[in-house]
């Protein structure tokens, strides 16, 4: 188990934003059972959080546990930080400057 930790966590910065598949998560042999539970305990430290799509429009949102969730990393500085990017904050004025868009999108999704 703790192999697949930190395989989950090596992995989940270059999946963040992104749905995902349980089986094979970054490249790997796990399989869907190992990868789910890590995930989920990961998500319980609440260092990321698994957001899976919703079946309705209306009040109250329904999610579909059985498609793909998307992996949202919860602390938009820690992930900063792990990619080496916080000195460009300082050149831009503009979020949307940076890694495409994707700081910008993330700290959106975490409001």
């Amino acid at each position: 188990m703790r192999q697949v930790i930190r395989h989950c966590l090596n992995t989940i910065l270059f999946e963040t934003g992104k749905r995902i598949k349980f089986q094979g998560f970054g490249n790997s042999n796990y399989k869907s059972r190992e990868v789910g539970e890590t995930l989920c305990t990961i998500e319980k430290a609440i260092l990321v959080y698994l957001v899976y799509p919703v079946t309705t429009t209306t009040v109250p949102l329904l999610v579909d546990l059985k498609r793909s969730p998307r992996l949202q990393f919860l602390d938009t500085g820690i992930i900063n930080y792990s990619v080496k990017i916080q000195p460009e904050f300082f050149k831009y004025d503009n979020l949307t400057a940076i890694c495409k868009g994707f700081v910008a999108e993330h700290i959106v999704s975490r409001n």
